[in-house]
């Protein structure tokens, strides 16, 4: 199965739209990557708060849904990021040109919620890690 364009499984949209693209989808699990670019925002003199590994977590984790809703033949009709119970991070910054990968994994799903495990890498240094709750639909 060849995997759709980011745009088609994101609301999201520049300069807000921070995951460049899916590289991978199986069952349960997408990996996402991105390149930390100076336009981006959050970046500043070359550098972006580690902070950012949250909205690049809730936004492939959105993919993953998305890629979930096609699988089942359900229609994505938006979502929202609850929060998060537990996340590390083990970098202090991005930096301009960094090409991250953002794992994801669905651990757990009651109706329209499911916790999200996560990690960021950087040519597999591990960077940040931690379990979002997302929801499906309007909150």
């Amino acid at each position: 199965m060849s995997l759709p364009p980011i745009t088609e499984l994101l609301p999201h949209r520049p300069p807000m739209l921070l995951v460049d693209e899916v590289i991978r989808h199986e069952g349960l699990r997408v990996t996402c990557r991105t390149t930390i670019r100076e336009d981006m925002p959050f970046v500043s003199d070359g550098q972006a708060p580690m902070l950012v590994a949250l909205e690049l977590f809730a936004q492939s984790a959105c993919s993953l849904v998305a890629l979930l809703a096609v699988g089942r033949r359900t229609a994505m009709m938006g979502g929202a990021f609850l929060g998060t119970r537990k996340v590390a991070l083990h970098a202090d910054a991005l930096f301009v040109g960094d090409v991250v990968d953002i794992h994801c994994e669905e651990r757990m799903a009651i109706g329209p919620t499911a916790q999200i495990e996560c990690r960021l890498e950087r040519a597999g240094e591990l960077l940040a890690e931690g379990a979002i709750n997302v929801m499906a639909g309007t909150p």
